[in-house]
């Protein structure tokens, strides 16, 4: 499992962890999580679609260990599956 540093790529991202720390049960500070996360992804898709890269597998990595943390907290939210099932059929298509 990636430690929390490693998924500290940006300032929103300690914004994020520093907001969950205070509140590990809020639910739409996680599904923001996770929608930065995922967005962090997608914008690193296109520039490897561009360039070539090969980075995108590290932003889906980070995206799927933030969406399994929130679940781990919150396992009854319905929002939050539907987001984390959404996402990974998204890496899988």
């Amino acid at each position: 499992m990636a430690s929390v540093a490693e998924l500290l790529t940006s300032d929103a991202d300690l914004a994020f962890e520093e907001e969950l720390s205070r509140n590990p049960y809020d639910v739409m500070t996680w599904f923001g999580y996770m929608e930065a996360k995922q967005q962090q992804h997608l914008e690193q898709q296109e520039r490897d679609s561009r360039d070539g890269g090969r980075g995108s597998g590290q932003t889906a990595r980070a995206a799927n260990i933030v969406a399994e943390r929130a679940l781990k907290h919150l396992p009854g939210s319905y929002k939050l599956w539907w987001c984390y099932l959404q996402q990974r059929l998204r890496q899988l298509g």
